[in-house]
């Protein structure tokens, strides 16, 4: 089966830095897969370019078979790429049923946004607080509201930019459960440096390094590579 989501030598450079060189990476339809790296090794500067954030200089970008390499965000979302940046992109002068209703419409407009609403405050957990201004809710309930977002738009992929940062542990767990739902009806790449965190996501995990790939493989492989120790892990891999 052709890979879902495909990167061709793809490079990316600020001036005499290239902070991408030529990374080849594929991924599944219906995979769960980690980008993990240490701060500068290009996890970000990739993620921005499969999200349509910064334009790669040069290689491509391949999306369900499609060049996607020059397109704009609102044009690789009604593709099918659903995206949630590290720092929630959510209306807070709006209610949490209205956010969600909002990202609803526009993929199957008025008549079946409602049950979509529905079903999305009952896996999230916030029918109790669905009439709630966003602005007003905890910072991890936020991050949910956004999850909810993606999960209403039924994408076939979705891009989760460190989905944890600044969450309890609680709502950290939470989280890994709801990525495991989203998992089930599409691909999900998940950006992290919370080694816990992706630990309990048991996913396929792949290691940037000075802006290339290091290693690819399950988590326990990836613990045990020692150039991945070296580069990475450190201490935390003890």
């Amino acid at each position: 089966m052709t890979a879902l989501l495909e990167t061709r030598e793809l490079t990316r450079r600020f001036g005499g830095v290239t902070a991408i060189d030529n990374v080849n990476f594929a991924v599944d339809h219906k995979e769960l897969r980690c980008l993990i790296g240490s701060n500068g090794a290009g996890k970000s500067t990739f993620f921005k370019m499969l999200t349509a954030q910064i334009p790669p200089s040069s290689g491509r970008i391949i999306f369900d078979n499609r060049d996607i390499t020059d397109l704009e965000p609102s044009e690789s979302s009604r593709l099918g790429i659903g995206i949630k940046n590290q720092v929630p992109d959510v209306l807070d002068g709006m209610s949490v049923e209205e956010n969600i209703w909002l990202a609803a419409r526009s993929r199957a407009g008025k008549d079946s946004a409602l049950s979509i609403v529905e079903d999305t405050l009952a896996l999230l957990d916030l029918k109790t607080r669905r009439k709630e201004l966003v602005g007003n809710l905890a910072h991890g309930q936020r991050q949910w509201v956004e999850f909810g977002m993606v999960i209403a738009l039924a994408p076939k992929l979705a891009l989760l930019d460190e989905p944890t940062a600044g969450m309890t542990a609680a709502e950290t767990t939470r989280t890994a459960e709801l990525i495991a739902e989203l998992n089930k009806t599409m691909a999900v790449i998940v950006v992290e440096h919370d080694m816990h965190f992706i630990r309990r996501l048991n996913a396929f995990v792949t290691v940037f390094h000075q802006g290339c790939i290091l290693a690819e493989g399950p988590m326990h492989k990836i613990m045990e590579n020692e150039e991945v120790k070296n580069v990475y892990l450190g201490r935390d891999a003890a």
